[in-house]
């Protein structure tokens, strides 16, 4: 990853993969449109990217080559870059959907977290790989103040199917907050790029479950 920048797809898979069994928590398919959305994520992050006031992505003119490829960026800025047509935020996430699963696995397993196997993954450091879900479930039960990219990672949690993996502890006392911080990162100006990314997955996933 670039200096700086935060792993946001690397910890939805991550929180999406039991670390005992290294089966997927989630459906492949919804799952792939919340990893599109991570990166996408990482994009406005480490602005490579921003988002016009009709929230179409536009790419940064100046983006570091070596930095881009070091973390799987540079396919995406790439493509985008030589769409003669800008495209929305949906049409993105479908398209980034399908080798984003691809993408995260490899880059988790050049980090030494996660191999690809035939059933499944294998955390190759069960602490390590169990962090994002610890991390973002102890924010949750102490009801911290959550900083954009954890707000961002919550949002894409919920809408993969992964709420309970979070509040499994006080789902009574936590479900609330888990809903008034998506209600933060919903309304606060500041964070609009953020919440257009995250609702464009949630748009693809919901889609989905009405054609299925």
């Amino acid at each position: 990853m670039n200096p700086g920048a935060e792993p946001v797809a690397d910890r939805l898979l991550l929180i999406a993969v039991d670390d005992r069994t290294g089966k997927l928590r989630a459906s492949s398919e919804v799952l792939s449109f919340g990893l599109a959305g991570g990166l996408l994520v990482e994009l406005l992050l480490t602005r490579y990217m921003a988002l016009d006031a009709q929230d179409m992505p536009v790419v940064h003119s100046q983006w570091g080559k070596a930095q881009a490829l070091a973390s799987f960026h540079h396919d995406i800025l790439a493509t985008m870059c030589g769409e003669p047509e800008r495209l929305d935020l949906d049409t993105w996430v479908a398209y980034l959907a399908k080798p984003a699963v691809g993408w995260v696995s490899e880059r988790l397993a050049k980090a030494g977290l996660l191999k690809k196997e035939w059933r499944g993954y294998r955390p190759l450091n069960s602490a390590d790989a169990a962090e994002p879900r610890v991390r973002l479930t102890h924010l949750v039960t102490r009801h911290e103040h959550l900083a954009a990219v954890d707000l961002a990672l919550l949002a894409l949690t919920v809408h993969a199917g992964l709420r309970e993996e979070i509040v499994w502890q006080h789902p009574g006392r936590d479900n609330p907050f888990v809903d008034s911080q998506l209600h933060r990162l919903r309304t606060d100006p500041w964070l609009h790029s953020l919440y257009a990314v995250t609702a464009a997955v949630d748009h693809k996933i919901s889609r989905r479950a009405f054609a299925h």
